[in-house]
């Protein structure tokens, strides 16, 4: 009978006032908190709202396509939804705001898909065509500092 009344307590019973962590995190039983499982509110995910009983989902992130920079070449950090979107913590999607498209709202859309008569393509992979600079004949890249000048590269 004593063995089963210390049972609870071990197996979390202290994460009782976060509803056990609602089945998508771990109770920290020395300190009576949650870790939530990825997409749920882990410590990696990013997210706006983070729920301490694991109940809200996050979204996905990328970079932001607006914020505050944190250095002289150091800006677009990651961002729920990239900023450009609301995150439904009930089923971890983005709404993109209009023009914007992606799991993360991460790309422009194109207007109109181009009405039919182009092709939608990053900036990286626009640098790349012959055809995309009439000035020189060389082939660009546009790629590698993904964190500071070339952050907008696949979107």
């Amino acid at each position: 009978v004593v063995l089963g009344n210390m049972l609870p307590d071990a197996l979390g019973a202290n994460c009782f006032e976060h509803n056990y962590c609602n089945g998508h995190g771990a109770c920290v039983v020395s300190t009576s908190t949650c870790n939530c499982y990825e997409g749920w509110g882990a410590d990696t995910d990013v997210a706006v709202i983070k729920a301490a009983d694991c109940s809200l989902r996050t979204c996905p992130s990328g970079r932001a396509w607006a914020d505050i920079p944190t250095g002289a070449k150091t800006a677009h950090a990651a961002a729920e939804c990239s900023n450009k979107g609301i995150c439904n913590t009930a089923t971890g999607t983005c709404a993109c705001f209009p023009g914007f498209e992606g799991d993360a709202c991460q790309r422009m859309a194109c207007p109109n898909d181009c009405s039919g008569h182009g092709r939608c393509m990053s900036l990286r992979e626009m640098a790349t065509l012959p055809e995309a600079l009439p000035l020189s004949n060389q082939t660009y890249t546009y790629e590698g500092a993904e964190t500071s000048t070339t952050w907008d590269e696949d979107m």
